[in-house]
């Protein structure tokens, strides 16, 4: 028995597929984790997506990083879940392209990395790659403390200014640049009134198929973050980084760096619906 939740899902999925967007794996768009389709749809949705692939409705793919245990699923709609999502709604059919089939050698190596730690992994390659030294151990570059990488984003990025850290700077200059912080962040908050993303592009097509708000408006897009404790503590779990506790005081400091495979990972790039 298809639920009303199963319904949106399917639409949903079809609509990305259809739209090529998402994420691409195996040769074709379409590919969304539990979590976009329920930041999309405002469901809750946690047993919902294998119960439809169990009825042969989804395909799935796991994108774990390598040394993680627990699987992580990707959901794409399949013809026969289109065709079910296009009899309900009484659209015309519409052919969904299938994905390739897995050859001996899978070349599609792109792992699910979640943002933050994305973000961190990413600054950790750009020390790694600058040789940039940390302030808690010498002549071996790359090396991170959390503060030294929020300091990386968030520090002078202009040409010959490096990635001071704030606190190695004088408290006028550190005030100064709280103030610019803030008045950036006032600076984005105009977007709430915007008219943009899939929903009003889809429905100003005007053909019948496009994807309407449910249950309440678009999420306000994501600002810009820094990485915490916790993203560093997922890329150790999943061997995409590595840590070390050093001691400059009484209280150990952990600081990370890039292993081999965090310098060859592949995350999966999320696509908007055109």
């Amino acid at each position: 028995m298809t639920t009303e939740r199963d319904s949106i899902t399917l639409r949903y999925l079809r609509y990305l597929a259809l739209r090529e967007g998402g994420y691409v794996r195996r040769g074709v768009p379409g590919w969304a984790l539990r979590q976009d389709i329920e930041r999309e749809t405002k469901l809750w949705i946690p047993e919902r997506l294998s119960l439809l692939h169990q009825r042969g409705l989804l395909d799935r793919e796991d994108v774990r990083a390598p040394r993680l245990k627990r699987p992580v699923w990707i959901y794409r709609i399949n013809q026969l879940g289109a065709d079910r999502a296009a009899r309900e709604l009484e659209l015309p059919r519409r052919i969904v392209l299938r994905p390739l089939r897995l050859a001996a050698r899978d070349t599609d190596a792109a792992i699910y990395i979640p943002e933050g730690a994305r973000l961190a992994l990413r600054e950790l390659r750009r020390a790694m790659d600058m040789r940039v030294e940390s302030l808690y151990i010498a002549d071996e570059p790359g090396w991170r403390s959390v503060e030294e990488l929020r300091a990386q984003i968030l520090g002078d990025k202009e040409e010959g200014q490096g990635w001071e850290p704030r606190s190695r700077r004088g408290p006028r200059e550190a005030a100064e640049e709280e103030e610019n912080d803030e008045a950036e962040l006032r600076c984005r908050e105009p977007w709430m009134g915007e008219s943009a993303g899939w929903v009003d592009r889809a429905v100003a097509e005007g053909r019948g198929e496009g994807w309407d708000g449910l249950y309440g408006s678009m999420p306000l897009p994501p600002r810009e973050r820094t990485p915490g404790p916790d993203d560093l503590a997922w890329l150790v779990r999943a061997g995409l980084a590595q840590k070390w506790v050093v001691y400059p005081g009484r209280r150990g400091v952990p600081i990370y760096r890039i292993t081999a495979l965090g310098g060859v990972a592949i995350p999966l790039e999320w696509r908007d619906p055109r």
